[in-house]
């Protein structure tokens, strides 16, 4: 069932005639707020663009990333926004098909990270309990799936989360359509431990880019989009190694993956385990970011609402949501203008009265001021362009912490080709202020 619907077009068109300063609803402050910003990775290493960051119960930070050699392993104990206080190691080679790893990172209630990756056509399991920063002090192990030549490669880093007790679970899409879920409950550097259920809807019912989240019972929570461009959600609330235990709604149409790329969509529970959604559509000539929400009976489309946010026009579309303390979302996102924004809901969120804030968190206008590339000999200028594939994490203040791909732009005659390929973090310092002395009221449709 389409939940696009009407009014959503309806939000696009009037805001197009909207003035600054007319009353139609909701409210978007723009602000400013200091930001520690740092190189992740070495200019000199070929980074692929995901990264996935964590912020642990004690304001720790970590991260992962990877390039064209390995996949890494970054953390920081305290003030992250300077380079000295990070450690890193390598957790794993990248084997042939290097690009397709995306590793993604979860931390338990102890802070000790677990990191699950794709590595040349199986999935890999690797946990470490002290010195993280140290490659021996990580245990790896291939997770064993049932029909593996069947799984498919992730295509996003949401694919992998602890429940509350540490244990791992993640979901893969699979070939024939549907998505495994694979489980372990201890011991988990032991293949043996490990165990997988196909969960099948049936013919032709494909979930393509599967995330995963877990609540507060460890009953997990997945969405996807189909063939048909899709959104779909899915859970299980018991027996989850069995696919009739598992119940599914088609939300939204036209969601597809911009470009055929990284996902543009992305799913988190509140503390209450209601699942919230952030996502664009795949029509390039609609450039709102849609914000969806239920509150009870998750798989009846009628139990979703959701409304448009008309912000700076994306890029690739990608983005990543985040809850606070107080279940509201926040949403990283990519401007066409190669800046990193972070849209924030401060009141209301779940309704027509929403208000929303917007700041930079990184322009390419700032990476060129403070980083400047020379371009190479016989090359004429170089720009970067900063925050595409963001990954946004929240302290226990709702104090941010991203991290995102840079790449440094050159043209030699005409032609355009990457001079760095890099990972960018940025963390949060002071508190936010309106940036400049205007408000603008924004047409906002609840569904």
């Amino acid at each position: 069932m389409s939940r696009k619907a009407a009014s959503l077009s309806f939000v696009l068109a009037l805001s197009m005639a909207l003035a600054v300063g007319a009353q139609a609803g909701q409210a978007i402050t723009v602000l400013s707020r200091s930001f520690a910003r740092i190189f992740l990775t070495s200019l000199d290493d070929f980074t692929w663009p995901s990264s996935q960051t964590v912020v642990d119960a004690n304001g720790g930070v970590h991260a992962t990333y990877y390039d064209t050699q390995s996949v890494y392993y970054a953390y920081c104990a305290a003030d992250c926004g300077n380079p000295a206080n990070w450690g890193r190691t390598a957790v794993g080679d990248t084997e042939t098909f290097d690009g397709l790893n995306l590793p993604a990172l979860a931390v338990d209630a102890g802070g000790y990270p677990r990191l699950m990756r794709y590595d040349d056509s199986v999935y890999v399991y690797a946990e470490c309990e002290a010195g993280c920063t140290q490659a021996g002090n990580w245990t790896s192990v291939t997770v064993p799936l049932a029909d593996q030549g069947y799984v498919m490669f992730p295509d996003n880093a949401r694919y992998f989360a602890l429940d509350t007790q540490g244990r791992p679970r993640f979901v893969a899409e699979f070939y024939e359509g549907g998505f495994v879920y694979a489980t372990c409950d201890g011991n988990c550097t032991t293949a043996a431990n490990w165990h997988d259920a196909l969960i099948d809807f049936g013919p032709d019912v494909y979930f393509d880019g599967p995330q995963l989240a877990l609540n507060g019972s460890g009953q997990p929570r997945v969405v996807a989009i189909n063939d048909d461009e899709q959104l779909l959600y899915a859970q299980c609330d018991a027996n989850c190694a069995q696919a009739a235990n598992w119940t599914r709604v088609t939300l939204y149409d036209g969601v597809g993956e911009f470009l055929d790329e990284y996902p543009n969509y992305s799913l988190r529970l509140d503390a209450a385990g209601r699942p919230r959604i952030a996502f664009y559509l795949a029509d390039a000539s609609d450039t709102n970011l849609y914000y969806a929400w239920s509150n009870a009976e998750f798989t009846s489309a009628a139990s979703w609402s959701n409304y448009g946010l008309v912000l700076p026009s994306a890029d690739k579309r990608t983005l990543d949501l985040a809850l606070d303390g107080e279940g509201r979302p926040r949403v990283a996102f990519a401007t066409r203008e190669g800046d990193l924004d972070l849209a924030e809901c401060t009141a209301n969120c779940e309704s027509a009265a929403a208000a929303w804030q917007v700041e930079h968190v990184e322009t390419n206008d700032e990476l060129n001021a403070s980083d400047p590339l020379p371009p190479d000999p016989g090359c004429q200028v170089s720009s970067w362009l900063v925050g595409n594939y963001p990954s946004l994490a929240l302290d226990g203040a709702g104090n941010p912490t991203v991290s995102y791909y840079a790449r440094n732009v050159q043209s030699c005659n005409g032609h355009a080709s990457n001079n760095a390929r890099t990972i960018r973090l940025a963390t949060a310092g002071t508190t936010p202020q309106p940036h400049y002395d205007w408000r603008l009221y924004l047409p906002l449709a609840v569904r």
